[in-house]
């Protein structure tokens, strides 16, 4: 029987758009159906950007190539203890 009700992460400004330096806050709400024991909580958190485009150029008369291109930055990736010990 699966105890974990709802999980859920709640951003305190949901439309922001972050920059470096900027705090993020929110809480995290877990809702359980019974009596669970836990050794602790933590949340992995990764912050990544992606980004696609196409460019098209012509050579020609009829002729039209399309080139696609893809980016992905990563700025971070940590964790958080929530609630418990451990490492």
């Amino acid at each position: 029987m699966e105890k974990l009700k709802c999980f859920e992460i709640l951003f305190s400004e949901t439309e922001k758009v972050y920059y470096p330096g900027d705090r993020v806050t929110g809480v995290c709400v877990v809702e359980l159906k019974g009596d669970m024991q836990m050794r602790a909580l933590r949340i992995f958190n990764r912050g990544i950007a992606n980004v696609h485009w196409t460019e098209e150029t012509s050579s020609g008369s009829d002729s039209t190539t399309t080139e696609n291109y893809n980016a992905e930055v990563n700025y971070f990736f940590m964790q958080q203890l929530l609630f418990g010990g451990g490492k």
